[in-house]
């Protein structure tokens, strides 16, 4: 069996990459802005650009994982099961996961660690894949989501370019 035949068209990766990116990105700039204010008072333009480097890499990283989880899933899984709508299923995925993410790490903030949470991971990750099957079959919502994650590749463009110049400032400030 040729595995290169079960990847996904481009346009389809890199439209659930822009969704999985948009959700990771977005808390770290609007943290990062938040925080600029009280930062400029005692670090210097050089550190804060560093700064955001070192937390724009570590989003571009965990976007690689995520998009990587999803594709190993297409490869994994039979064809008619997650290729033949990758862009919904994928898109849908991603989305139901990484706000049950969120939600989880919010939780871990309180003062309590939410065991019960944790326990209940595996029973979530199954209502993820079950509501991911059947809001694909939904026609109205999957044209909404492939085109939702259509429209969002437009912030690749400025994503993108940002992430590698980052990693060129990490790499260039461990380096020398």
């Amino acid at each position: 069996m040729n595995i290169l035949k079960k990847v996904p068209k481009l346009n389809d990766i890199a439209a659930v990459y822009a969704v999985t990116v948009v959700m990771i990105y977005y808390p770290t700039i609007n943290r990062f802005f938040w925080k600029i204010p009280s930062w400029i008072l005692f670090s210097t333009l050089g550190d804060l650009f560093s700064i955001y480097s070192y937390m724009v890499l570590v989003n571009f990283l965990e976007s690689l994982l995520v998009l990587g989880s999803v594709l190993i899933l297409c490869v994994i899984l039979p064809r008619k099961w997650f290729y033949d709508n990758f862009l919904s299923k994928g898109t849908l995925s991603v989305i139901l996961t990484l706000l049950f993410l969120i939600y989880l790490g919010s939780k871990m903030q309180s003062d309590v660690f939410p065991w019960t949470l944790i326990r209940m991971s595996p029973y979530i990750l199954l209502l993820i894949v079950f509501l991911v099957f059947l809001l694909d079959r939904v026609n109205f919502l999957r044209n909404f989501i492939e085109k939702l994650a259509d429209r969002f590749t437009v912030f690749l463009y400025i994503l993108i370019p940002i992430s590698v110049l980052s990693a060129l400032v990490v790499l260039i400030r461990n380096v020398f």
